[in-house]
């Protein structure tokens, strides 16, 4: 790669840092964080496949998303040991990056790992880390030949950054209760659309009281509380005062 490029690329390191921010923050799933890493973050640079998985306690590692692999070589069952010889593990043990130009390359170094070659002509892997403990992984597949210093090392130190993030469980929790707390207001406020005379009419049902009652007491026709009892009940999505009653309590009405 020439001096013109590398500059380039670094040139860029801000642009692609601030596509990993919004990547990050947008996947709804890990699988989505790999799709966007390869389209959007390293969109351009012969990126293929991407995979992000995490160190269990039992010191196994669990997949938590792919894009761009084969089913069979991403299989979240498949649970090897931290210590079991290959790129991915080695990374995340020693904390070093590595970068593997050509299959032929990774199986001089695991050449029991023949079934684990991936897209592409080069992998790299890098490594998460957490309070200085091993946390997980990303792989990345590349369609062309690579060098580690190539997208710059900020970049590369920025994506572990946000890979650590993305399998720490705190993020998970925190992004998972928001999910809930939002699905609740979302409900909450999906309440139907009543007019003032049908609250009314509503808040009467609730207290037990007949439409002929009602209509004496709000100086309306009978016939007119029985035709907003009906669109009262077409709203609620009820078809009894009983109904209407219960679903009133619920929606706090």
């Amino acid at each position: 790669m020439n001096e013109s490029n590398q500059s380039e690329l670094a040139s860029n390191a801000f642009g692609l840092t601030k596509s990993l921010l919004k990547t990050l923050v947008s996947s709804a799933n890990p699988d989505d964080f790999c799709r966007s890493l390869v389209h959007s973050v390293l969109e351009g640079h012969g990126a293929m496949a991407a995979f992000v998985c995490r160190v269990d306690p039992d010191g196994r590692l669990q997949m938590m998303g792919s894009y761009g692999y084969e089913s069979e070589r991403v299989a979240k069952d498949n649970r090897p040991s931290i210590w079991e010889p290959m790129g991915i593990t080695e990374s995340i043990r020693t904390g070093q990056i590595m970068v593997f130009n050509g299959w032929e390359d990774y199986l001089i170094r695991y050449p029991k790992k023949g079934n684990l070659a991936g897209p592409g002509k080069a992998f790299v892997a890098v490594p998460f880390a957490m309070a200085g403990s091993p946390a997980g992984g990303l792989g990345v597949a590349f369609n062309r030949y690579v060098t580690q210093d190539e997208f710059n090392q900020m970049l590369w130190e920025t994506v572990s950054l946000i890979g650590e993030v993305y399998v720490s469980p705190a993020w998970f929790n925190a992004v998972n209760s928001t999910l809930k707390s939002i699905q609740s207001e979302s409900a909450h406020s999906q309440v139907p659309s009543l007019t003032t005379r049908q609250h009314q009419i509503l808040t009467y049902i609730r207290q037990g009281l007949t439409n002929d009652q009602i209509a004496r007491t709000m100086s309306f026709s009978q016939s007119t509380i029985k035709q907003e009892t009906m669109k009262i009940f077409r709203a609620l999505g009820v078809s009894n005062r009983e109904e209407a009653a219960e679903a009133a309590l619920r929606l706090g009405s």
